[in-house]
């Protein structure tokens, strides 16, 4: 008896079978594929591109950081210049030095020039300018200014003995030029 070839398993079971092995592989290969393809985006997204990104949000913030402080100091200078103006708008610190001067000043001293500058937060600077009769005078004017508690830092600049011009009458023949820097202490 010969062998002949008999395929028991119809054609159309065999071809159905041969083509979802075939499906089955191609879409296995398609997800492969797409496993690949979204690996790497991941990695580039995720992994390799917050590297270079660093850089850039290094740099983005030093940008910010330098608008923030610029801003800051614009913000600075302008409450420094508002408490400037009111330090200068105060009223009252001249004028109490100048009273105060008035009503302490003696009959042989008297000033020439009165320079009133608003200095620090700390109060105003005072620069009086005059002469005085004698040495004396001006000590006694010095000491009372001392003494007051208005009044701080006080220092002699210049002190120098000029002639009296004949015709004042009534004074020695040297009068005593003098300089003085004050603080006024503030409120």
């Amino acid at each position: 008896m010969a062998l002949r070839d008999v395929n028991l398993v119809p054609a159309q079971v065999l071809h159905r079978r041969s083509l979802n092995r075939h499906i089955v592989a191609w879409g296995l290969a398609y997800l492969l594929l797409l496993g690949c393809c979204a690996g790497v985006y991941v990695g580039v997204t995720r992994v390799i591109s917050p590297r270079d990104n660093a850089g850039r949000d290094e740099a983005l913030l030093r940008k910010r950081l330098a608008e923030t402080i610029a801003e800051i100091q614009k913000k600075t200078a302008e409450v420094e210049q508002m408490a400037f103006v009111r330090r200068m708008s105060r009223p009252g610190d001249s004028c109490r030095a100048l009273d105060w001067l008035a009503a302490n000043m003696g009959a042989q001293t008297w000033l020439t020039d009165f320079l009133f500058q608003a200095a620090n937060d700390s109060g105003a600077s005072l620069v009086l300018t005059g002469f005085s009769a004698s040495n004396e005078e001006l000590g006694v004017l010095i000491n009372q200014i001392t003494s007051d508690r208005m009044f701080a830092n006080v220092m002699l600049k210049t002190s120098d003995e000029v002639h009296a011009p004949p015709e004042s009458s009534g004074l020695s023949p040297t009068l005593v030029a003098f300089t003085i820097q004050v603080d006024i202490r503030g409120e």
